[in-house]
């Protein structure tokens, strides 16, 4: 068996390095092999998906779409991983732990339908369709992606991912509340000892992760609307981000009690 690629994304040759222009985050750098899923046609998808459905009605410029804003989730969950790697070499977590992280990041939105949310809440109810989750489609769409042209992105991806990857990055996309079961740590992706790691993309308690950061601090930008959080805001929340133990013995992701604030009564404004 050959050994796999380590994902040092810093250091990769320039010319699998590219740069994506964001109005909310700046520059936004992508890097082999990340570049090869948004390339992809179902990625592409999302460039036709609106954000926030049919809200541009009312709020005309806030027309953005699922594409924008995974790229903005990519971006966060990279820089978030790397910064709790730094700040907790405990932890162990690798560079293909942060590929994973990455990766899941950019296509946890890829199985929204038309007008988002609206989609689900409206669309398919009438048509009698009650147990829809976009999470899930979003697996289902990966899953495609990696088997279809003969496994030509998996092949790619392969170079860096080992089986177990792929299903810790099924499982980052939507991580039940509870991981444990009898005792016993129920995720296969990844050990207990990084549980810190499935916070990251989709928190499953409290619910403050990089989806909600960025969809905030996006929407309210785009739409005008004012919130307790300013759209450069987002270096000062991941620069303060430290890991906690609580009184299950998981690793856990902290915020200051005054983020925690801010999230809270911004997300009710939105």
């Amino acid at each position: 068996m050959n050994a796999k690629r380590q994902w040092e994304c810093l250091s990769c040759p320039i010319d699998q390095q590219f740069q994506i222009s964001d109005l909310v985050h700046g520059s936004i750098d992508i890097f082999y092999p990340i570049n090869l899923i948004i390339d992809t046609p179902e990625f592409q998808r999302l460039r036709r998906v609106t954000q926030l459905g049919v809200s541009n009605l009312v709020y005309p410029s806030g027309d953005h779409s699922r594409f924008s804003h995974s790229l903005g989730v990519y971006h966060l969950a990279r820089l978030m991983v790397a910064h709790l790697s730094g700040i907790q070499p405990a932890l162990g977590i690798t560079p293909n732990d942060q590929l994973c992280v990455s990766i899941a990041a950019l296509i946890h939105d890829l199985g929204h339908g038309p007008f988002s949310h609206m989609f689900e809440s409206k669309f398919l109810r009438e048509m009698g369709v009650k147990d829809f989750e976009h999470e899930e489609m979003s697996r289902k769409v990966f899953k495609f992606m990696l088997e279809k042209n003969d496994g030509w992105l998996k092949k790619k991806l392969d170079e860096y991912l080992e089986e177990s990857d792929y299903e810790f990055i099924d499982e980052l996309i939507n991580p039940p509340k509870d991981m444990m079961s009898n005792d016993q740590w129920t995720l296969r992706g990844r050990t207990r000892e990084k549980s810190v790691l499935y916070q990251i993309v989709s928190e499953p308690t409290a619910g403050l992760d990089v989806d909600k950061i960025d969809y905030l601090l996006r929407d309210s930008l785009l739409t005008d609307v004012s919130i307790n959080l300013s759209s450069n805001e987002w270096r000062r929340i991941l620069g303060a981000v430290g890991v906690t133990v609580d009184s299950k013995g998981f690793n856990r992701i902290c915020h200051p009690h005054k983020i925690v604030l801010q999230f809270l009564s911004s997300e009710f404004i939105i």
